[in-house]
């Protein structure tokens, strides 16, 4: 498997409609927001390939942290080890530096919940959960990160650098 930009209109609406159909409205920034956050080297917009399309890995980055904003697994190929292998190969290309993701907060939640098989998924490859707990656009979050930690200010800080000074209203500190 490898990690390959999406760059064609043809990749990037593979990438877009497996977008669509795996987060909900509630967790998704519009998918313009997003390529113009690619065009300016703000954000990556990867393809899992093996050798065809499988998965999808959006990041936002900058030279103090990288934020695996969104992955997916075509629904077809789940269950296979493809999330997985993508963690890895997308780790080995930043060994030194933080890698963050924001999941929905399981707390609450049944055991064999989606959020806590979820949950689970990430600390299988490495991810440690922060101790704090935001609220990310009305969406209750946990904060995971391999190789290192993240405080809620530098997340925060992290988040205003890419999404601008309107996402103070809307990522809170809530535990």
């Amino acid at each position: 498997m490898e990690l390959k930009q999406a760059q064609t209109s043809q990749d990037l609406q593979l990438v877009e409609q497996l977008y669509d159909q795996s987060f909900p409205d509630s967790e998704r920034k519009p998918f313009d927001m997003i390529l113009s956050m690619q065009k300016t080297g703000n954000a990556d917009i990867l393809m899992m390939m093996d050798p065809d399309f499988c998965g999808l890995l959006i990041t936002m980055k900058d030279k103090e942290v990288m934020l695996i904003d969104y992955l997916a697994v075509d629904p077809e190929k789940q269950s296979r080890g493809y999330g997985s292998r993508a963690l890895s190969l997308f780790g080995e290309q930043f060994p030194d530096q933080p890698v963050v993701l924001e999941i929905e907060n399981p707390e609450g939640t049944a055991p064999d919940s989606q959020e806590n098989r979820r949950l689970a998924f990430y600390r299988r490859n490495g991810f440690s959960v922060m101790d704090y707990t935001v609220l990310l656009f009305d969406v209750p979050m946990k904060i995971l990160v391999r190789q290192g930690s993240i405080c809620f200010q530098e997340y925060q800080s992290f988040l205003l650098r890419h999404l601008g000074s309107w996402a103070l209203e809307h990522i809170q500190l809530t535990g």
